[in-house]
């Protein structure tokens, strides 16, 4: 297989209704745009087809905004006691419940109850609550998670995600697409195993990734994120295109109308940022992550959850 100058960038917003999916599509081709294109849900072997002609000669990175690790396994976890789940660690994130929410979408919406000598993790808690602007005490009570600052930004536990059943049969066609047509699915976040004849599987949280960019101080974005659905924030569309053409000169081929091309698009940006070597990973490879755009184009995150988690 010939290898092309880029990988193929696609980001799914995957809906479980009539509104079906919208996809942010980059080919890393001249002139350097983006497209968004939306599928029904009868017609997702569309996208199949698209995925499996851009994997015969380019390595494809599809992000999905669904959860898709989960405790070794990909949807559900790998077995009934992963590493983290008894008691003397379950802060280690605070509070993980394998059955019901991952520890990426825990320190999202809550904070350590104990105090910082006796967390697992207390370098990771304390990056956490540098996002939060904490007091030093992660537990200490005025301290609000990052979903009660940012009031666009919802965290669900994993097995709540609506749209999960429609993803799970996606993966299945794509798998199934894959043996017949010869090319590998992986799921791995270090893109560098990846190459022409395969396919990244990633997860992204679009509003993650936006209210990241509120708390950076990115310019154009508000200090928090607002809330966005199900009417588009035209200001909040317009801040992500002209970051995204500033950092990547990717211009977006059509005007953002929806909350769904909003997300595709910022989904899209994590996958700019990955192959730039300007993102970071909210979570870890076996029990769940977010991709998110790294603070000072420095990753971070990464190696505090692999740190912690090694400590389990």
């Amino acid at each position: 297989m010939k290898n092309h100058a880029g990988p193929h960038l696609l980001s799914a917003d995957p809906g479980s209704s009539d509104k079906g999916w919208t996809v942010a599509e980059h080919p890393f081709e001249s002139p350097i745009r983006a497209r968004i294109v939306r599928y029904d849900i009868d017609r997702l072997g569309e996208l199949i087809d698209l995925v499996s002609d851009k994997a015969q000669d380019r390595h494809v990175l599809l992000a999905l905004d669904v959860p898709l690790k989960a405790f070794g396994g990909v949807q559900f976890p790998e077995d009934f006691d992963p590493p983290g789940h008894s008691d003397g660690n379950r802060y280690w994130p605070f509070n993980v419940n394998p059955f019901s929410f991952r520890p990426c979408e825990k320190a999202l919406s809550s904070k350590p109850r104990v105090m910082n000598r006796n967390l697992s993790a207390p370098d990771l808690a304390t990056a956490i609550g540098a996002l939060c602007n904490w007091a030093p005490e992660c537990n200490a009570g005025g301290n609000a998670c990052f979903t009660g600052i940012h009031e666009g930004l919802s965290v669900l536990g994993y097995q709540g995600a609506p749209h999960a059943p429609v993803v799970a049969t996606f993966l299945r066609a794509l798998k199934e697409r894959a043996d017949r047509d010869g090319f590998q699915i992986r799921y791995e976040t270090p893109i560098e195993g990846g190459k022409a004849g395969s396919v990244t599987v990633l997860e992204s949280h679009p509003a993650l990734t936006l209210a990241l960019l509120c708390t950076y101080g990115v310019a154009g974005f508000p200090e928090t994120l607002p809330k966005y659905k199900p009417d588009v924030d035209t200001d909040l569309a317009d801040a992500l295109e002209v970051h995204v053409r500033n950092e990547h000169g990717v211009e977006l081929g059509a005007e953002i109308q929806d909350d769904d091309a909003l997300d595709a698009f910022a989904g899209l940006l994590n996958l700019l940022d990955l192959v730039k070597g300007t993102c970071d990973v909210f979570g870890t490879e076996r029990d769940g992550y977010f991709l998110i755009p790294a603070r000072s184009r420095r990753p971070i995150f990464r190696d505090l959850w692999s740190q912690a988690a090694a400590a389990l």
